[in-house]
């Protein structure tokens, strides 16, 4: 009997289980797209670092070694013999990760004894990324490498000292953009605060209006004066407080814990910009679920989204760890330019002219998400979309339904005031019949 019991309630669960499409697929797909994306996000090979060259050295070495970075695939050189201050402003502006200077006296420097300062090369980073300026450093020592001992440099050395080359030494300076020591924490903190505007918005919002919808809340609201327009207006609004709210408390915790962020009254205002109109965005698409699928399917739902969309911004690793077909992925992932938008603004504190276009993305899919999310509340609201409730709340309402139906009235059967019944059971039943029918 047990072991019956047991297998009534296995079948059961697994026929909801089976039911319920998109709990089943998105709880096989999460742990795939999981060990893709993570496993590619963190794989530790950076590509297509973009740089600037600056080679001043026509001689043979440094020829080769501007050649040996042409042809690394962890670059991408987007600018070549730049001025200095030129190179110094992409780094500020963020269209490069740092630059290569090539001094004129390269070439010569390999001939001397000891390597002079002014001829070592020069790679200046922007080390407010910790990881992409280690990686740019160690690809240039990597091209640096191949120069030494490339045939095309020792047949130059030869011609030039008729002595066989005897390299030693150290030939390049690592030179840091900025001057404060940043560290990987305060590379993560701009993320940290996307990362939660993302899971916060989901769920502040999504999450309350499933609840309404299955307790009848939004039955009260429409027969109340309360305009449809009013409703979808004030859970948006209350879903973005929400996440502005936790967002203050993350940039407070931030500076108490001493992490590096340029905070100036401009540089605050967009950071708000940046976290309303993403918040804004997020919130329209939680809604537009919450509408649609059960509590159960809402919450896996959102981790599909949650984990791609937050490890393919950059918010946790530099995007530049990520191979070539998720790239694309990276690119439509308004979260990427959040990220890359917070990051400018609170650690180099650049003017919001640099990270307009970042804005105007992430407000793009803020208008369309908040559109989307607002349009389906509203028809939900007008009755033209039909709301999902739980099976168990429909079979309970069913059940009543039946037993008060079948239910004699006490009136009907001619019951005595005392509780006793005075009819045979075909009088009752045609009683109950009639009282039905009444």
């Amino acid at each position: 009997m047990v072991l019956r019991g047991t297998r009534a309630i296995w079948k059961r669960e697994m026929r909801k289980w089976r039911r319920n499409k998109v709990q089943l697929v998105s709880s096989l797909l999460l742990p795939v797209i999981f060990l893709i994306v993570v496993g590619n996000a963190y794989s530790g090979t950076f590509t297509n670092i973009p740089v600037a060259v600056i080679n001043l050295d026509s001689a043979t070495p440094g020829q080769v070694f501007g050649e040996a970075l042409r042809n690394s695939t962890s670059l991408t050189i987007v600018a070549n013999n730049v001025s200095l201050s030129d190179a110094m402003t992409m780094i500020d502006d963020g269209h490069i990760a740092g630059f290569i200077l090539i001094p004129v006296n390269f070439s010569e420097g390999l001939i001397s004894p000891v390597p002079i300062g002014a001829s070592k090369i020069n790679v200046t980073v922007d080390n407010t990324n910790l990881m992409i300026s280690q990686g740019l450093n160690a690809v240039a020592a990597l091209a640096l490498n191949q120069t030494l001992h490339d045939p095309r440099t020792a047949s130059w050395i030869f011609n030039m000292t008729h002595t066989q080359p005897h390299l030693g030494g150290s030939y390049i300076n690592d030179l840091n953009r900025y001057s404060v020591g940043y560290g990987f924490i305060d590379f993560l903190a701009p993320g940290i605060v996307a990362m939660m505007v993302l899971f916060t918005s989901l769920f502040a919002a999504g999450m309350p209006v499933i609840l309404d919808r299955e307790v009848g809340y939004f039955d009260m609201l429409l027969s109340t004066p309360t305009k449809r327009s009013d409703i979808v207006l004030g859970f948006t609004l209350a879903g973005v407080t929400k996440v502005v709210a936790q967002a203050t408390f993350v940039l407070i915790i931030a500076v108490l814990l001493g992490i590096h962020m340029a905070l100036n009254p401009l540089s605050i205002l967009y950071i708000y910009l940046l976290v309303t109109l993403l918040a804004l965005g997020f919130v329209g698409i939680a809604i537009a679920l919450s509408v649609k699928i059960e509590l159960t399917a809402f919450q896996f739902v959102s981790g599909l989204i949650n984990f791609p969309v937050f490890f393919l911004s950059g918010a946790f690793y530099p995007v530049e760890s990520l191979p070539d077909w998720l790239r694309s992925v990276v690119l439509v992932n308004p979260m990427t330019y959040a990220v890359d938008g917070l990051r400018a603004v609170m650690i180099k504190g650049t003017s919001l002219l640099n990270v307009l276009p970042d804005v105007i993305i992430v407000g793009i899919f803020a208008l369309l998400a908040m559109l989307l999310g607002n349009l389906a509340l509203y028809l939900t609201l007008s009755g033209k979309h039909i709301r999902i409730r739980h099976r168990s709340r429909q079979e309970a309402t069913t059940r009543t339904s039946g037993e008060q139906q079948s239910a004699p009235n006490p009136e009907v059967s001619g019951a005595s005031p005392d509780g006793s019944s005075t009819t045979t059971e075909g009088t009752s039943r045609t009683d109950q019949q009639a009282g039905t029918g009444a």
